[in-house]
């Protein structure tokens, strides 16, 4: 019974440590960290993963369980740059495929097969647009199978750089590398962000504490190990300078240096990694807008519905790919990856903002239930110890709030009701430990008085309706209810 608990444990853990990999292991090993490295410095990127790595983990240990209204679009539109940076780096990499070296040769003719990777992009987009639509989804074994080929891809580019050095690239690195200035750290740091997004995140049937370590430690640990050794390859294989920003270093790397054979193996590897990473980044981004929709936030009602010939969100779909082909026509490479690690980085720091406000708001809530039926309003009358009035400041610990409130005068109510006013006076006292402590004084009603800001961060009770008493403290009693009479009733039918 042991083994077989222990096997299923494992299982869960491997499955867990692959769904966690894979929507940005393979977008930091065939894009983000050779375009890095490329671009600044390899020792830049790699001071710089740990700080990442940092990041991304606290930042998935402050998911909220009730986002804002703005997460919602920051996360729709990380999701649709994502997806916009995969199809452009896709349609790169079929463009380094000419027709003069590998087509031409097969088929003996020189037919002109090259495209632009925009025209590329955008056609994988639409294929894609249309599988979904027809009821394509996620699985496990297409993510097991991304993983794996995204291991191969880091496998032979350090076994290349091992086996197959290059001294003299090495030695023309080394000024470009000493000419990035170490300020450059934290701008590498926040772009590489994108490549280590969902490894601090673990889902909820890894429910024991060692479980949780292990898939922490193992994605991580995986994620860096495979950027640090993609990082080290790039000054050892090739000179830098001859990458540029619109480019998919990986392949690049082999096709500037001629080894036909690792060219064709890595130019497998890396078109393998980026048709898999749709399928985990489209679903995800359909859903969301899906949610946006259903909710009201600004988008059409349309789009959360279900076609009826094939049961998918087919308006959702083509939203969403829409909007992937224009940032992928108007964007480049190095702006999507900016964009990516920006919209992750400033979702959570809403998260941050609507936490705290949440946990050291005060506020007040009061449930009352006046005899003739009208609202009470409320209205700060006193505070001791502000330092000015209207001021939205925390009051200090022993200071005291005064709140009265007044039934609310409807238009057309006649001035004789004056003297049934009733009065409520809320005096919050403000503790020295941080909690606040109230007292209500009411006369004619019924009221409760929840406590402001709770220090033990437990959910505050449900208010309950109360009924209204007069000043003598009798109940009102109800008026009866007028009913017809059976005659009358079966008149009616």
């Amino acid at each position: 019974m042991s083994s077989g608990s222990g096997v299923r444990r494992y299982s869960s853990m491997w499955l867990e440590l692959t769904s966690r990999l894979t929507p940005c292991y393979a977008l930091g090993t065939a894009i983000v960290c050779g375009h890095v490295a490329a671009q600044h410095s390899s020792p830049i990127a790699i001071v710089a993963l740990p700080i990442s790595a940092h990041a991304c983990l606290i930042a998935c240990m402050n998911t909220p369980k009730k986002p804002h209204q703005l997460n919602y679009w920051l996360e729709l539109l990380h999701r649709v740059a994502s997806l916009s940076l995969v199809a452009q780096a896709l349609g790169t990499t079929m463009s380094y495929m000419r027709s003069d070296v590998w087509i031409g040769k097969i088929l003996n003719t020189n037919l002109p097969l090259v495209y632009p990777p925009s025209a590329l992009a955008t056609l994988s987009l639409a294929m894609l647009s249309l599988l979904y639509s027809l009821g394509l989804e996620r699985s496990s074994i297409m993510r097991l199978l991304m993983v794996k080929c995204v291991i191969l891809l880091t496998v032979c580019l350090a076994f290349t750089a091992v086996l197959v050095p290059d001294v003299t690239n090495y030695k023309n690195n080394i000024p470009n590398h000493a000419a990035h200035d170490w300020s450059e750290v934290v701008r590498v740091g926040a772009m590489l962000v994108c490549s280590l997004i969902s490894t601090g995140r673990v889902a909820s049937h890894v429910d024991t504490i060692e479980g949780r370590s292990s898939v922490h430690a193992g994605a991580i640990l995986l994620a860096i190990v495979s950027y640090t050794l993609i990082c080290m390859s790039f000054s050892m294989l090739i000179n830098i300078d001859l990458i540029s920003t619109d480019d998919v270093a990986v392949v690049k790397i082999f096709e500037i240096r001629g080894d036909q054979g690792l060219f064709l193996v890595v130019y497998s590897l890396a078109v393998s990694i980026l048709t898999l990473t749709f399928s985990e980044l489209m679903s995800p981004a359909v859903h969301n807008v899906v949610g946006i929709s259903s909710q009201n936030y600004m988008l059409p009602v349309v789009l959360a519905k279900e076609a009826s010939f094939t049961s998918t969100h087919v308006y959702a779909i083509f939203f969403v790919g829409c909007l992937s082909a224009i940032l992928c026509l108007i964007c480049s490479m190095q702006v999507l990856i900016c964009l990516v690690s920006g919209t992750y980085l400033l979702n959570h720091v809403v998260c941050v903002i609507a936490s705290l406000w949440r946990r050291y708001q005060p506020s007040i809530s009061i449930s009352s239930n006046y005899c003739n039926g009208r609202e009470a309003e409320y209205r700060p009358l006193r505070t001791e110890g502000d330092p000015a009035p209207g001021n939205s400041v925390a009051s200090p610990p022993g200071s005291r709030t005064e709140l009265r409130g007044f039934p609310r005068e409807e238009p057309g109510s006649p001035g004789e009701d004056q003297d049934q006013h009733q009065l409520i006076s809320i005096h919050a006292d403000s503790a020295t430990d941080g909690d606040s402590r109230g007292s209500v004084t009411s006369l004619g009603s019924q009221t409760r008085f929840l406590r402001a800001g709770p220090a033990s961060g437990l959910p505050p009770p449900r208010q309950q309706r109360l009924r209204p008493q007069l000043r003598d403290g009798h109940r009102r009693r109800r008026r009866p209810v007028q009913r017809d009479p059976p005659d009358r009733v079966c008149n009616q039918f």
